[in-house]
């Protein structure tokens, strides 16, 4: 496991959750998902200093496999660790937005004044605040 000492870009795989079956009682206190269904693909990420990143080219490769590839029986998100990220939430609520979309629009004049273009001049834009 190495820690990033700076911001940098990586080439990594990466897997969408497409579909999957959880069962309808816990096992030890856990709603285990199976028959994963994934969209992969390969895509330069954006890490951050102090991120880590893990290799699978070591001894405990076997351990990481089974663990983070969300199709193995076993893996974290097999036992619903991250569930998280099966939610809606990793989208913002509109009406939470609207104070800090009105504080960067007062900041940024050029921002505010193209925005009220768009608006006067695009009538489905100036109707489609609440689509998302």
């Amino acid at each position: 496991m190495v820690r990033l000492k700076s911001d940098t870009i990586i080439e990594a795989a990466v897997y969408y959750i497409r579909d999957y079956t959880t069962v309808k009682k816990p096992y030890e206190g856990h709603y285990l998902h199976s028959d994963v269904k994934v969209d992969s693909d390969t895509q330069r990420i954006q890490c951050f200093a102090g991120d880590y990143v893990i290799s699978c080219n070591q001894p405990a490769n076997r351990y990481i496999i089974e663990t983070l590839e969300p199709q193995a029986p076993d893996a974290f998100f097999a036992w619903n660790f991250f569930d998280e990220i099966l939610q809606q939430k990793e989208w913002f609520s509109d009406y939470l937005f609207e104070d800090e979309a009105a504080t960067i629009l007062n900041q940024d004049p050029a921002l505010k004044t193209e925005f009220e273009n768009k608006k006067a001049t695009d009538p489905e834009f100036a109707k489609s605040s609440g689509q998302c």
